[in-house]
């Protein structure tokens, strides 16, 4: 039979939240860098190869190793104005493949164009059609408004938040009282979509093709709010990316965001831009063009904007 005493300690030990520990060392962080880079593919590191960086570490946790890979993906990071770096990745339920995302900021504009590290996880998933993420571990604590972008994900609130120098907490517990949304951001299916009056030569066109492939894949509230973009690069390359509009209406993703994301993975400074192309739903009343056209000329000032109409291919939504 427990005395008083001892029941009241039992009880006090209980409810002590389990905290963590903190960043993983520095000289961990040195050695481990060039190694995770070197196994980083298109945002996302292999279930098989994040095994292989554990065992070669000597890591001994999985959160451990999340740490590890947030704290080299804060090196993708872009943060002139703040000169905070953040890094974040995100695992994938069922397949175990890691996600890597990071923070960018845009000279000459307010921080709210700015992109959170959380967001980039996100995108990737979403870029690499992933699925949902069971954990998410960041080096900074993430602000309301990335809070509602990862409760938007497919069962979001049960995402494992593992955040540096706190107890890991699910997500739900973090935004007790989200905007109410779908919740299905990685589990959406895509809507087709066509030009509107495309004519032969917009179907020689590779770079607006590629937008209005990527418009299917936008998450949107209402329909119809799809649109996306395709950025062509002076060697050639085009990068695209799609809206992803959540509940928290300001917290939307908007498409050139989602593509500058995918030239910060490859290092690619944004004035190699020459072209960009919009593709937006026709009848759409929130529209991109403007910010769009406002950060391109500050980021890519060579860069020719094309806008476009786009409809879904079939009378009927999926």
């Amino acid at each position: 039979r427990l005395t008083p005493s001892t029941k009241n300690t039992r009880v006090n030990k209980s409810r002590t939240p389990k905290v963590f520990l903190g960043a993983p060392s520095k000289n961990l962080i040195k050695k481990a860098t060039p190694l995770v880079l070197e196994k980083i593919q298109n945002g996302v590191i292999s279930t098989r190869d994040a095994k292989n960086l554990q065992r070669r570490l000597n890591i001994r946790t999985r959160r451990e190793l999340m740490g590890v890979f947030a704290n080299v993906a804060s090196t993708f990071s872009q943060a002139p104005a703040t000169k905070n770096n953040i890094g974040a990745v995100g695992r994938v339920r069922g397949t175990g493949e890691y996600v890597i995302g990071f923070n960018i900021e845009f000279d000459e504009h307010e921080s709210s164009q700015g992109i959170h590290a959380e967001q980039t996880v996100v995108a990737m998933a979403h870029q690499n059609n992933l699925g949902r993420l069971d954990s998410i571990y960041v080096t900074d604590s993430p602000c309301g408004h990335c809070r509602q972008f990862l409760m938007e994900t497919y069962k979001g609130g049960k995402m494992k938040m593992h955040i540096e120098g706190h107890a890991t907490k699910k997500l739900e517990d973090l935004l007790p009282l989200p905007y109410r949304g779908p919740y299905k951001l990685l589990a959406q299916k895509p809507t087709t979509q066509k030009l509107v009056n495309e004519s032969k030569n917009d179907a020689k066109d590779k770079t607006l093709q590629l937008a209005v492939k990527a418009a299917a894949g936008s998450y949107i509230r209402n329909k119809p709010r799809n649109s996306a973009i395709a950025l062509e690069t002076s060697n050639g390359k085009i990068y695209t990316g799609a809206n992803l509009e959540i509940s928290g209406k300001k917290s939307t993703l908007p498409p050139l965001h989602y593509a500058l994301m995918m030239l910060g993975f490859e290092g690619v400074p944004f004035d190699e831009i020459r072209r960009a192309v919009l593709v937006e739903s026709k009848g759409v009343v929130l529209k991109n063009e403007a910010t769009t056209r406002i950060l391109l000329e500050t980021i890519a000032p060579n860069a020719k904007l094309t806008v476009r109409t786009i409809e879904p291919s079939t009378s009927i939504f999926n």
